[in-house]
């Protein structure tokens, strides 16, 4: 059923995000990575359009945390393999932010708070995500951020 019902929002989210492109690699990690910016889209459009503004290509590499290179997000196998759409949502809204701020030459204690307290704001309207709700507020400690 899961399987159907990510099938079913690929199809229908095909052309929602026409500038966007998602590189092809692992099997389902396009899926995956489609399933989440649908749900993104659903839960908090402008952070679907910050995403759309700021970043023109979804790709992956075998690092061990996921990153950003001028205006490309890079999902890590790492956390593809953790099989969670959720997190995906996380990456792409925390690295999109990312990539609005780089030009600005923030320090990067600033720049993680920002980027953190901006997945927060997502993380909060999301249910069950507890897990990733913790991981992002130790972040947030772990920088000396304003929460």
């Amino acid at each position: 059923m899961k399987h159907l019902i990510t099938l079913l929002f690929t199809f229908f989210s095909i052309s929602s995000y026409a500038q966007l492109k998602v590189d092809q690699s692992g099997e389902g990690w396009k899926e995956m990575v489609d399933s989440a910016l649908i749900l993104i889209k659903k839960v908090d459009p402008e952070k679907y359009e910050h995403i759309e503004t700021y970043c023109t290509k979804i790709g992956f590499w075998n690092g061990s945390f996921s990153s950003n290179e001028g205006t490309e997000i890079f999902i890590s196998r790492e956390d593809i393999l953790l099989g969670s759409v959720e997190n995906i949502c996380c990456i792409l809204v925390h690295e999109s932010k990312h990539i609005e701020l780089s030009k600005k030459g923030l320090p990067l204690q600033t720049e993680e708070c920002i980027c953190y307290n901006y997945e927060m704001s997502f993380l909060n309207k999301l249910e069950n995500v507890d897990w990733l709700k913790q991981n992002c507020f130790l972040r947030l400690n772990q920088y000396e951020c304003d929460i």
